[in-house]
């Protein structure tokens, strides 16, 4: 989504060039696909990296992050010889990719940015996930910074804590979302929660929810589950798992209050934005509502204590003005602060600015 919102924003300036890797499934015509190499074109590639151009760059952020492994910086010249027109501008998405971009845009002589969205390597420490890979994620970080003429993040804090890192100002070019249709009050009693459930995280912010919240919200006559495998939560009455669905805005249509906890993440959560432009009163977490400029009472309800969180959809639920009234104002907060026109204008901010460091 987030890749998607840059791509809108930037087509209108003449040629893009949109490389995906690796390859899944049918070649889209708008997409360039990029299929990963194996490890024996890894190991092949390796001498490439100990040129000149990589040696320096490779000792200091060696080993690196699984995933940036899979895509080592050589193959960026080799996308090349088939673009149909040298760039002006690299930009690259999430870390893993900024080394094969960084590849291209020496060759090319032009500037690399690079959008991180999130703190990575934040995340995967305070998660706890394997140390190693915080570590390598850490380090590929900091080799990132001193590729890129320009790094951007989704929330102000992430650009603090990353930028006093890397000893680089960072950029912020906030998550953004289109307004969604204005629809009535929802029925009476419903609610809906809404999240990719193959990600870990939002499996364990199911878990306190489904386990910890919902026993305690009174007047609840559905929790509509919705996202891939929210069959798989193990789903009680009264919520409801729906899996993953083609159309969100029936679910937004029917609901009063949109539950959105999220315990552990970096960046801006883009469901707590969609339910917001959706109208929907929204009740998150510190976490879901961090980097966002939304104040709790004003435009959302923002709660940590389970037994709290209950009692705040509980009393949306009995209140059909109040969590009206709520949403209204939630939605007026993204139309100011997170629509469309105010990203592309913080995308072109950032593009600017790199192409000006050359």
């Amino acid at each position: 989504m987030r890749v998607g919102r840059w791509c809108r924003a930037l087509v209108g300036a003449g040629g893009l060039e949109v490389v995906v890797v690796p390859t899944a499934g049918t070649t889209p015509s708008e997409y360039r696909r990029v299929a990963l190499p194996d490890e024996e074109a890894i190991r092949r590639g390796a001498a490439t990296l100990m040129s000149a151009r990589w040696r320096h760059w490779m000792v200091r952020t060696a080993p690196l992050p699984h995933v940036a492994g899979r895509v080592p910086a050589w193959m960026g010249r080799s996308l090349l010889s088939d673009l149909p027109w040298r760039p002006d501008i690299v930009i690259a998405f999430k870390m893993a990719l900024a080394p094969m971009a960084a590849d291209l845009a020496l060759e090319c002589g032009v500037p690399l940015l690079v959008d991180l969205d999130d703190d990575e390597a934040t995340l995967a420490a305070t998660f706890g996930e394997d140390t190693d890979e915080a570590e390598a994620l850490e380090r590929l970080l900091r080799g990132v910074a001193d590729l890129a003429a320009v790094l951007t993040v989704a929330a102000p804090a992430d650009a603090e804590s990353v930028g006093a890192r890397v000893g680089v100002p960072v950029q912020v070019v906030p998550n953004t979302v289109a307004l969604g249709p204005r629809v009535g009050s929802g029925s009476p009693g419903r609610a809906m929660y809404v999240a990719n459930f193959d990600y870990a995280p939002n499996r364990v912010s199911a878990r306190w929810l489904l386990h910890d919240v919902l026993p305690q919200v009174a007047g609840l006559a559905e929790l509509s589950v919705v996202g891939a495998l929210s069959d798989h939560l193990g789903c009680e009455a009264p919520a409801v798992a729906y899996g993953k669905v083609p159309d969100l805005t029936p679910f937004y249509a029917d609901a009063s209050v949109v539950l959105c906890p999220v315990l552990a993440g970096s960046g801006t959560s883009l469901k707590v934005l969609e339910a917001l432009a959706h109208g929907r009163a929204v009740v998150t977490t510190s976490v879901g509502a961090r980097g966002l400029d939304l104040a709790s009472g004003e435009e959302l309800v923002i709660i940590d204590d389970p037994s709290e969180f209950a009692g705040e959809v509980s009393r949306l639920l009995a209140s059909p003005a109040a969590s009206a009234a709520l949403g209204a104002r939630g939605r007026a907060a993204v139309e100011a602060n997170y629509s469309e026109s105010v990203g592309d204008t913080a995308i072109w901010s950032a593009v600017l600015a790199a192409l000006a460091a050359t």
